[in-house]
């Protein structure tokens, strides 16, 4: 999951630098003072929006991580029954060894 976090961590700031790059370009060059730009609603608006999708990836990755270990566990160890302890019709074909 620490793999899967820091990249898309990557992706997500290089998005939200990507698509409001002409805004931070325009503010850039008219020389605000930092307290009048954090005071538009725009840049306040976007601040929000990178801190709700990191949440959001912090919250997510953790728990699909959680969800996929236990079901792959469950499928290895279904691998690993005997024969004999299958229930009726269940098969290993076309599963790896």
């Amino acid at each position: 999951g620490k793999d899967i976090m820091g990249t898309m961590a990557n992706t997500l700031i290089l998005a939200y630098i990507g698509s409001s790059l002409v805004m931070v370009l325009i503010y850039g060059a008219s020389r605000y003072p930092l307290f009048q730009l954090l005071n538009k609603e725009e840049i306040i608006i976007e601040l929000l929006q990178s801190l709700v999708g990191i949440m959001g990836m912090l919250f997510t990755i953790p728990f699909t991580t959680a969800a996929s270990s236990l079901l792959l566990g469950r499928a290895e160890a279904a691998k690993r029954r005997p024969i004999s302890d299958r229930r009726y019709g269940e098969s290993t074909r076309g599963q790896k060894k």
